[in-house]
């Protein structure tokens, strides 16, 4: 019997990851293989539309083993995916034609609303949501997605220029961090929210209904989760469903900002 094996790759604008499944006799898919490195595709893109050459090579050459890792497995299908910063970049056809000519690989790049649709997909094969109203939100490196559903089905989706490497970038490269810094960079997150706010909660009764429930996705989440849980390796199986209070991540929140990169 020839087994069936799929092969996913996402080019973040921080981190790409590779995830590789397996169909199984059950007709269910099984992880057998997973992976994630941090290469900062995106780095510099807050200041100028661009992708800088170095993090170009660093992502190329970090695709090159996971493509090869993933043909290793014998998959039958490879698709990989980028996100905010190539679908941001003025130069991104440079790394596609790179991707294209050293790889043999063709590179999606999905617009924000198509990126949000999978992440809803995901959403809803891990959480059984059919009787809730839901804001999901994926924090990336370049931007970040909103998506509202009512009974496990799409109600609006929303993308924002707000991501984790930009903001860091912009606010988060003097330790300790100066108060002002945090300041402004709350305003400016506030100021997005308004945005998400005013297009796709105020417009509708949606807001006002209870319960509704908060789930987010990404590195940044899970992270927070795993220093929730005081993990000291990341474990999907305790990291998805975890519930974070506001008051874990008011704590969360204080402990990062005393530390330094180091």
């Amino acid at each position: 019997m020839e087994i069936k094996r799929v092969a996913a790759i996402d080019i973040g604008t921080n981190t790409i990851r590779l995830l590789v499944l397996e169909l199984t006799g059950e007709g269910k898919w099984s992880i057998i293989y997973e992976a994630g490195e941090i290469t900062r595709l995106g780095e510099g893109m807050g200041e100028k539309p661009v992708l800088k050459n170095e993090a170009i090579r660093r992502s190329i050459d970090t695709l090159r083993w996971m493509v090869f890792k993933a043909r290793d497995l014998r998959v039958s299908k490879l698709r990989a995916c980028a996100t905010s910063a190539l679908r941001e970049a003025q130069n991104r056809d440079e790394f596609l034609k790179l991707a294209r000519g050293e790889l043999d690989m063709e590179v999606e790049v999905l617009s924000g609303e198509q990126e949000a649709e999978l992440i809803v997909q995901g959403v809803l094969r891990n959480f059984k949501l059919t009787e809730a109203d839901v804001v999901i939100f994926d924090l990336g490196g370049g931007s970040t997605e909103f998506i509202t559903t009512s009974d496990s089905k799409i109600k609006k989706l929303l993308s924002l220029r707000l991501g984790v490497v930009s903001l860091a970038e912009k606010y988060l490269t003097i330790y300790p961090i100066p108060e002002k810094n945090v300041i402004k960079m709350a305003q400016e997150i506030g100021q997005h929210l308004k945005t998400l706010r005013s297009e796709m909660l105020t417009t509708t009764a949606w807001i006002q209904k209870k319960p509704w429930i908060l789930i987010g996705t990404g590195g940044s989440a899970t992270t927070l989760a795993g220093l929730n849980l005081n993990l000291n390796q990341y474990d999907a199986k305790r990291i998805n469903g975890h519930i974070l209070t506001l008051s874990s991540l008011n704590k969360l929140f204080k402990m990062l900002l005393d530390l330094t990169p180091a």
